[in-house]
């Protein structure tokens, strides 16, 4: 015996309103996934960004401790979030080291650093965030910035200096 035409309406009824069910829940499967994906994505850039950051920083840093004579150039030390700084920044050896302060005090607050203590101090902080050599920091606040640029003679002072 066949089923009415009643019961097989009720039987595609039912089958329909699986189906719609079936939908709706892929849909929502979909937006899940979807939103998963998207914080997966945007985490992802995040940490590729911060880590370009580090290796440009680092990049940067190696080639300024490199230059030691007036004309060297310095390279530019970008923010962790990939950021240039300001024009202020020093393009030379010579130009970091005639900064004024209030130059250096906004390049400190760029790097997230507060310039405290005397004009040196302030320098030899910028210096160091900018990857500049310690025995050139050392020789800047021993011999006077405004001086002139340190030569052999003054090396060969610095390690006797050193040395006592």
């Amino acid at each position: 015996m066949q089923p009415s035409r009643d019961d097989q309406l009720v039987a595609l009824h039912n089958k329909f309103i699986s189906l719609e069910r079936d939908v709706q829940q892929l849909k929502q499967d979909s937006i899940e996934f979807q939103q998963t994906l998207t914080a997966q994505m945007t985490q992802f850039q995040q940490y590729t960004t911060t880590q370009l950051a580090l290796s440009q920083q680092g990049i940067a840093k190696s080639c300024n401790a490199s230059a030691i004579y007036p004309a060297d150039t310095l390279a530019i030390v970008p923010r962790q979030n990939r950021q240039n700084p300001p024009a202020i920044y020093p393009g030379t050896m010579k130009e970091l080291r005639e900064i004024s302060r209030p130059a250096c005090g906004t390049l400190l607050a760029f790097y997230g650093h507060q310039a405290q203590g005397t004009e040196d101090d302030c320098l030899q902080a910028l210096a160091i965030i900018l990857g500049v050599r310690g025995h050139l920091l050392y020789s800047i606040s021993l011999l006077g910035r405004k001086r002139s640029f340190p030569t052999r003679d003054h090396f060969v002072r610095l390690q006797v200096h050193c040395r006592n």
